[in-house]
């Protein structure tokens, strides 16, 4: 396989990525191939001095800008290059801020969607650092927590100054955090109960929505590539 062929994929991808799995599924490849493939694009792009580097998230991959080349395009332009926070990253980001440290699996409990662009885009800005795997959560999953960037774009001196939400919402997200420590069977017992605490969660979206009101201004936010 040419990696010239890999490289327009993830170009086509733009900063949305693309993962492993579905690169073996269009190229018909084995996982195992394709990782050879990536290690191999990122020497070579590195061996050319490309304007681009290979970026990774867990098994998620995409193209992106150097910072050597982001740092020229700044002073040619003579402005701030910069790239726009999506709500979709801020709900995302609200939701770790409020329930850290946490997982990407349980921020999706509460946004109900997948979130594995959501968070390579938010470690890649430096809003929310990988801490390394839980061992005790079934998996062990990695557990992320903001940064102090994170603090920093928000003007905020300490995560103690982000706006309160409702008991209710910190207690329900907790509870369906503590359900993954259980085991098989308990989660089968536990079943209806689960349902019963997502769907109170999506009631409680509203507590994350009433953040983002707040701090409409914050969507606005860029981060500069420095």
């Amino acid at each position: 396989m040419d990696i010239k062929i890999l490289q327009a994929l993830l170009f086509l991808k733009g900063e949305e990525g693309i993962k492993i799995s579905e690169l073996a599924k269009i190229l018909k490849k084995s996982k195992k191939e394709i990782l050879k493939k990536l290690s191999e694009l990122e020497t070579f792009l590195i061996k050319i001095d490309s304007p681009f580097i290979l970026k990774q998230f867990e098994d998620f991959y995409w193209l992106s800008v150097s910072q050597e080349i982001g740092l020229k395009l700044t002073r040619i332009l003579k402005k701030d290059v910069s790239i726009r926070l999506s709500k979709s990253l801020i709900e995302t980001l609200t939701i770790i801020a409020y329930n850290q440290p946490t997982t990407k699996s349980d921020v999706e409990k509460i946004r109900g969607f997948a979130s594995d662009y959501a968070f390579a885009k938010l470690v890649d800005y430096n809003l929310i650092e990988d801490l390394g795997i839980d061992d005790k959560r079934k998996g062990n999953p990695h557990i992320y927590k903001t940064t102090i960037y994170f603090l920093k774009l928000f003007n905020l001196k300490s995560l103690n100054d982000l706006p309160i939400l409702r008991k209710d919402f910190i207690e329900k997200t907790e509870e369906l955090n503590l359900l993954d420590y259980q085991n098989e069977n308990d989660l089968k017992l536990n079943y209806h109960k689960n349902l019963n605490i997502k769907q109170n969660l999506k009631e409680d979206k509203k507590a994350i929505d009433n953040f983002l009101a707040k701090n409409e201004n914050n969507l606005e936010n860029t981060i500069e590539l420095n």
